[in-house]
């Protein structure tokens, strides 16, 4: 069985004020590219208590702060529940845990350059919903349009949680959108998408 790896990694912001963010970088059978990613973080929790004063320590990478370690972990967890399994061997830091998964269980990324980051499918949610609410308020093509366009990345969010079953709801609905509006090349593409992420 052929196998993908990737390793927790964690990039670096700011000067004054630093920031990290905790990317997984992956390399397969078709390159390397980025698994996925997590918004940008500092060494606490944004609290008052916090707000004008930064640790001198952690500038070059994240320390083991509780703060760091929560954001870690809900990171680690999104990788085990899209079919990566944590490996005994790690890299040079704390949070530098590496995964394999066989490549047969995972699809590849339509946009690798745009890797999911933590909060990608409730974020697109809320923007679905918008776009359905302004649809009933006004049902013209323009909205209608929108409600499509937010029902793909939808999709592309669920798809990337490897919730495949509700990724093809989400485009299935679009190319109905796209119908709606007579955007047949639109609606084909979406009923493609479905198609490719259904059994």
């Amino acid at each position: 069985m052929q196998f993908e790896q990737c390793e927790i990694r964690a990039n670096r912001y700011g000067s004054l004020i630093v920031n990290h963010e905790f990317v997984a970088e992956g390399a397969g059978p078709h390159g390397s590219y980025v698994v996925a990613r997590a918004p940008q973080f500092g060494a606490y929790e944004p609290t008052l208590k916090h707000l004008f004063f930064y640790p001198r320590h952690g500038v070059d990478q994240p320390d083991d702060t509780p703060y760091q370690r929560r954001i870690f972990n809900v990171f680690a967890d999104y990788l085990v529940s899209t079919g990566w399994e944590p490996l005994a061997e790690s890299g040079v830091y704390w949070f530098s845990r590496r995964f394999r998964r066989p490549v047969s269980r995972s699809l590849p990324d339509p946009e690798p350059a745009t890797p999911y980051t933590l909060g990608d499918l409730e974020a697109w949610q809320e923007k679905t919903l918008k776009a359905f609410n302004q649809y009933q308020q006004q049902k013209d093509p323009q909205s209608c349009r929108k409600r499509g366009e937010a029902l793909l990345q939808l999709g592309l969010a669920f798809e990337r949680r490897h919730q495949f079953t509700n990724a093809g709801d989400a485009y299935f609905r679009a190319g109905h959108n796209f119908e709606e509006i007579g955007a047949i090349e639109e609606a084909a593409k979406a009923y493609q998408q479905a198609e490719r992420v259904l059994p």
